[in-house]
Parts: structure tokens; sequence; C-alpha cells
């Protein structure tokens, strides 16, 4: 299959604010962000689920709904998620 996004987090530690980025793959043009509130340190895409999957610094890891561009799930860990990886 041909590549069509991609998928990045952004984070700014200092005023802990994070979001991620959705890009085109072909120009690199934004097509859309998706707020994750704390600074973003980690990233996954579900392409199966249409899904993205971010972690942040807060232990926070959250479950995004790209179609629809909302939160579908999350979690709470005991510290800072900083790798993240997608597996069938």
């Amino acid at each position: 299959p041909e590549l069509q996004a991609v998928v990045v987090c952004e984070a700014n530690f200092k005023d802990h604010y994070g979001r991620i980025a959705v890009l085109d793959a072909e120009s690199g043009q934004r097509r859309f962000d998706l707020d994750c509130g704390s600074a973003v340190s980690s990233v996954a895409f579900v392409p199966e689920l249409g899904a993205a999957v971010c972690g942040d610094r807060a232990g926070r890891v959250s479950v995004w709904d790209l179609s629809a561009r909302e939160q579908r799930s999350g979690l709470e860990m005991r510290g800072s998620v900083n790798a993240m990886a997608y597996d069938r």
C-alpha cells in the first residue's frame, strides 16, 4: 500500500503543551492537529483502526480516532511514556 499520511508528536516541554500532527505523506502539508494537553513524548499509528496512540510526560496514554478527530480512550501509567510501538 502507498503511504498517505505521517503521524508525528510535537511537544513544548517548558509550557507542558503537546499535540499529534497528521501530515500528508507526499506534500508534508499539515492535515490536522489533535490537542493532547500535556507534552507528548511518543506516538504510534494503528492503520487498521484508523487510530493514533500517544503517550505524554504526565503518564497518560490516549487513543485517538483519526476519522472523528476525537479521543477514543485512555489510561494512566506511573511515569512518563517515552516510547511506543504497534504490533498486529
